[in-house]
């Protein structure tokens, strides 16, 4: 006996649709139950009309089809495959049962194992089969039923011989459904009736498998990033901290988050999936999971929504496995930087209206910048003037109050989500540096050594330190913090928290198994400092080995 699936495309990830039909000697009807939407809805009249141009017979008796589990609503045209050849497959052993006695139906079937096919696709008043999107979610749902075949429309046949390559690992270690390109209906009924499988075919994917092993080409220009940098920005990478680095105007903050925003590396393969999964509920699927919001974002963008029944994610779900930039984080409304408490602390946000609910996967960096003051000049360096009309633009106009008030608009839960929080001025370069690499070579050398640092601390520790929850703290604290001469300071436990994950992620990246008692004295330091205050805007020097945690002044280029 068969069973046909389809796809139930209105939950964030998706779920197999199981198709139950039933027939019986009233009144010709055909009935569509379990919270069909519109559109499966009208697929009673594409479903009749596309059986009989295919010559396949529909049942003049009352047809209920129940599209199972009832308690969620279905919506999409890609239940029309399965639909049509659960009805054919139905009206086939009704025919084939009326001929045969009691003793064989029941050797029959003790004898038939049990087939699961899954079909997706938008059938014409034709027969034919058209593409209707959404097949990798599709493919991820008859995956998770463990199906024996998949049919799919004909067009889709390329996509699906790249979506095989690239989520194969991930869709699962059992064997994957056998993927059946189709054109038309009457073409899906003689193949699912066939004994022998034939596979789909295509030309070579062996490109896709090299760009896979690589990391996408980063979507910025970037310039020369300061040497001073390089090992503040991959700890922060390597742990896959959030950083929020505050400044003067002009001083390189955004390019600053360019660069981290270039050095992610690729996320795991389930990650990978997730993402494709995710981007596949909007018209348009983003191309990365690297998203960039501006200061007028509103929270409904941040979190998600639900329109007309459908599913949107927003740019928090959309960034999972990835980063989200966050320019000019201070003149972010309150209520969308608050927004982000529960997904920066458990990387899951959960969306409520109207009735619906949906638990979302949200695993990101923030990578955030902003001003000291609303005039964003509150740290820079003046400059002289070059005519008496020139009032001196670099000069603060800000009150003592006013700088207080503006970076008061940064809450203390949402400084304590953040692990590294920079602040720096600027200064003019006496003298311009010869590079001894372009910024291509440097950002494949600082890739390279991410890609490593970040491999050897999962290896060791199980995990990126940016994700470990109270256990995982308390169980390497005890090996990180053994070599220091002196206890650890009393501190607050998300400060405490804080400062483990940072100093594993140094760790890594300097190729050490403990820190010395030069980064035990840093990191507690570093940890103490208030952005409110006036230490962090005129640190005292510090050594080379001590830069990376702490407020430096950057050096802009030319």
């Amino acid at each position: 006996m068969k069973h046909w699936l389809s796809l139930i495309n209105t939950l964030a990830l998706p779920r197999p649709l199981k198709i139950e039909v039933s027939t019986s000697l009233h009144l010709p009807a055909f009935l569509l139950v379990g919270l069909a939407s519109r559109e499966v809805a009208e697929s009673r009249e594409r479903v009749r009309a596309a059986m009989e141009a295919s010559g396949l017979a529909f049942p003049r008796k009352r047809v209920v089809v129940n599209l199972s589990p009832a308690s969620i609503p279905k919506q999409g045209t890609g239940i029309d495959l399965a639909i049509a050849l659960a009805i054919a497959q139905s009206s086939e052993m009704a025919s084939e049962m009326a001929s045969v006695t009691a003793s064989e139906k029941m050797s029959q079937s003790e004898s038939s194992p049990t087939r699961l096919d899954f079909a997706w696709g938008e059938l014409g008043l034709r027969g034919e089969v058209r593409s209707c999107g959404h097949l990798l979610r599709a493919y991820s749902a008859a995956c998770q039923a463990k199906a024996d075949r998949f049919f799919f429309p004909k067009d889709d046949e390329e996509e699906m011989i790249q979506l095989r390559e690239r989520f194969g690992e991930a869709l699962g270690k059992d064997p994957l459904p056998i993927p059946i390109a189709v054109q038309t209906l009457r073409e899906a009924g003689e193949r699912a009736r066939a004994e022998t499988i034939s596979t789909v075919t295509g030309p070579s994917v062996s490109r896709f498998r090299a760009l896979e092993r690589k990391s996408p080409p980063p979507p910025f220009t970037l310039g020369h990033l300061p040497a001073e940098w390089e090992d503040w920005a991959g700890c922060a990478m390597v742990g896959g901290h959030s950083v929020l680095l505050l400044g003067p105007k002009g001083a390189g903050k955004t390019h600053t988050l360019e660069w981290l925003a270039s050095l992610l590396p690729l996320p795991p393969g389930e990650m990978r999936l997730t993402q494709a999964l995710l981007g596949e509920l909007l018209p348009r699927a983003p191309e990365h999971a690297l998203r960039k919001v501006g200061p007028q974002v509103r929270p409904a963008a941040l979190l998600g929504s639900f329109r007309a029944g459908r599913l949107f994610p927003g740019e928090l779900s959309l960034a999972h496995g990835g980063a989200l930039i966050a320019d000019e984080f201070p003149e972010w409304a309150r209520d969308s930087r608050e927004a982000l408490r529960g997904p920066l602390e458990r990387g899951l946000l959960e969306i409520t209206q109207a009735g619906a609910r949906e638990t979302l996967p949200c695993r990101f960096q923030i990578l955030a910048s902003g001003n000291l003051c609303a005039c964003g000049n509150d740290g820079a360096r003046p400059q002289l003037r070059s005519s008496r009309h020139d009032r001196g633009a670099a000069t603060c106009r800000c009150t003592p109050t006013q700088k207080d008030l503006y970076l008061a608009r940064l809450s203390e839960p949402i400084l304590d989500r953040i692990d590294l929080v920079q602040i720096f001025e600027t200064r003019n370069r006496s003298g311009r540096k010869t590079e001894l690499e372009t910024p291509g070579q440097q950002l494949v050398r600082l890739r390279a050594r991410v890609t490593s640092a970040r491999a050897r601390l999962i290896a060791r520790w199980g995990g990126l330190p940016a994700e470990w929850d109270a256990t995982q703290v308390s169980q390497v604290e005890s090996e990180l913090l053994s070599s220091a001469q002196t206890d650890p300071p009393p501190l607050e436990w998300r400060s405490r928290r804080r400062l483990i994950r940072v100093c594993a992620s140094l760790c890594a990246w300097k190729g050490k198994d403990q820190p010395g008692p030069q980064e035990h004295a840093q990191l507690r330091r570093w940890l103490k400092r208030n952005i409110r205050g006036a230490e962090g805007l005129t640190p005292a020097p510090t050594p080379p080995l001590l830069a990376p945690f702490n407020a430096i002044r950057y050096d802009t280029w030319r």
